[in-house]
Order: structure tokens, then sequence, then C-alpha cells
């Protein structure tokens, strides 16, 4: 049974009843099955991209976003197990909160933000679900895991913001943290001016909205 830390409701009317709501739960993953992601996935890290809609499709802008980036597939055996875990979770947290209609997890990006002064990683403000589609499906629920300390960096504050773009919320992330909020929430990750933070973020998605 997961237990709920912190719940924030968004003001926006966009959001229907409580699927504007922001989850956090803390020590979802332990460090043993932190340690195996960031020994698996750190050797293939590229540049994360960006949604083009000129373009319909995703570029490299590192003025939008600096933060390298690799996937772990699910077709991958090693990865089975945090899959099954994040799905025990998605189910409980979905019937409880969202209601949406979820069909499938799409590979997890593990991200890093590198900490520098003068080109520090980061991600502006964003939405997950616009653009972002799988055939005829949406992406309905994101989440984002921190797999290192929070002391280890400064800045790389995961933000939600409403619907009026002028008030945000940063969840209490440590360690082990996962974060859950509906795709077409907006977010960034604040500029890390020193360390390293380095996260898990997946995507939950279902039939098109109608």
């Amino acid at each position: 049974m997961f237990t709920i830390q912190n719940v924030w409701y968004l003001k926006d009317l966009f959001f229907e009843k409580n699927k504007g709501t922001v989850l956090e739960f803390p020590n979802f993953l332990n460090d043993d099955e932190i340690n195996f992601i960031i020994n698996k996935a750190d050797n293939i890290v590229e540049q994360g991209e960006v949604y083009d809609g000129d373009a319909q499709g995703n570029i490299t802008n590192e003025e939008y976003r600096n933060s390298p980036v690799s996937f772990l597939n699910p077709d991958d055996k090693e990865v089975s197990h945090i899959f099954r875990k994040l799905t025990d979770i998605i189910l409980d947290i979905n019937a409880k909160h969202y209601d949406f209609t979820l069909q499938f997890i799409e590979p997890l990006q593990y991200t890093k933000y590198i900490g520098n002064n003068s080109k520090p990683g980061f991600y502006g403000k964003h939405t997950d679900g616009s653009g972002f589609k799988t055939g005829f499906v949406d992406r309905k629920l994101s989440f984002s895991i921190l797999l290192c300390d929070p002391n280890n960096y400064e800045g790389g504050d995961l933000i939600a913001y409403n619907g009026t773009d002028t008030e945000g919320y940063i969840p209490k992330m440590k360690k082990g943290t996962i974060v859950f909020f509906p795709s077409a929430l907006t977010h960034e990750v604040t500029p890390v001016t020193k360390g390293e933070r380095i996260s898990l973020v997946g995507w939950i998605s279902g039939p098109e909205f109608k």
C-alpha cells in the first residue's frame, strides 16, 4: 500500500476534480535499485531532444534543453523488475486520484543535469502531453524519480505550474522519491549551477482524449 506524502491541487479549471494533482511518494526506489539503474544507463548517454511542432518531430535545442539522456526499454529483461514495481504504484494511484484510461509505460528516460555556471543543465517550461502521440494514444500521466542526493547539486528544482504559469509548486524530492503529475501539466527543471542532478523520467499513455 502506497501512502501520499504531499498532495497539491492545481487551481486551473482545465483539470477536473483530482486530475491536476501532483503526488509525491518518498523512498519509492531503494539504493540497490538506484545503483542498478545508474550502472545500466549511465554509459549510453546522448543529448536530450525537445518536440518541435514546426518540424513535427524531436530536435536538439540546447537553448531550450540541456540534459544528456539514455533509455531503459521494457523489452530488456534486466529492467523488468523496475517496470513491474512502477506498474503496481501506477495502477494504485491512478485508480485513487486520476482515473485515466492507461495502456502502457513508454521506455524510461535516464536524465542528467550537469552543473555549469556558463552552460548549466536545465529543461525549460514544457508539457509532456501536447504533440507527443504514439499511434492513436496520448501521453496522460508523467513521473520523475530522483536518483541522487539533492545535497549533491545546486538549482535543479522540478517546478509544476498551474494554467496561468504565474505560480509554481516544487515537490519535496529526496533520493528515491517518485513524483506523478498529468502529462498536460506545464513543468520545468531549473538550471543546475553546481554538481549533478540525476533522474529517471517516464510517461504512461492511453487512448486519445475525447
